[in-house]
């Protein structure tokens, strides 16, 4: 059997959140914003590297007097396992995976997780992991978190699946529809005892049961 392929966490925050207030980036849990909890989560889970895909309100910086990210201010230099990268805030969803998928390597698996979706956890990265055969590439190219007869997030994209997302159009393109089109062969859902796989979390702290499969 050939060895998995390496993990990058992909980390999608770069809308304006209009429904949600503001930049969902800049929304808080337990007292941190939301999209470093996620990406914290994200290395915790197995991920070699994070890419944050961020609005660029919410982008870190390297001076003292960080306004977006006070929490995290004069706290030096990111981790080496963190790239963060500004969105496009007025584009489609999927131009944000694009410009993330851009940053990650060709050979590496994707651990897909939208900012507004539960907090990941290391035994759902791990089922999905074992869901995910590196040798049968031909046939299962997408592994999704299910919680009795919904699926939801963190997505596990084979390489194969993300060179196909880098060439789609992403005016035309919707991730959920492009999963659901795939043959049953080439998705797998994985079984899973986590009720974050479903949560939403569009406001400061909260977290509400949704169709995390769907766009947002």
């Amino acid at each position: 059997m050939n060895p998995p392929p390496p993990m990058i966490g992909l980390l999608l925050a770069g809308g304006h959140g209009r429904r949600a207030g503001g930049p969902k980036a800049l929304k808080r849990l337990d007292g941190r914003l939301l999209w470093r909890v996620h990406a914290d989560a994200l290395h915790r889970a197995g991920c070699v590297r994070v890419v944050a895909v961020l609005h660029p309100s919410a982008m870190p910086s390297d001076g003292p007097d960080d306004e977006a990210d006070p929490d995290e201010a004069g706290a030096g230099a990111e981790p080496r396992w963190l790239r963060c990268v500004a969105a496009d805030p007025d584009g489609p969803m999927f131009a944000s995976l694009q410009l993330g998928l851009q940053q990650i390597e060709s050979a590496a698996a994707v651990l897909l997780q939208p900012v507004d979706a539960g907090r990941v956890l290391p035994a759902t990265v791990a089922a999905l992991r074992r869901g995910f055969d590196p040798d049968a590439a031909a046939r299962v190219c997408v592994v999704r978190p299910k919680l009795g007869a919904r699926t939801g997030h963190p997505l596990l994209l084979h390489p194969s699946a993300c060179a196909r997302l880098r060439e789609a159009d992403p005016a035309a393109t919707r991730l959920d529809h492009w999963i659901a089109a795939l043959h049953v062969e080439r998705r797998r859902d994985v079984d899973v005892d986590d009720p974050e796989v479903l949560a939403n979390y569009n406001r400061d702290g909260t977290g509400a049961g949704g169709n995390a499969g769907a766009a947002r």
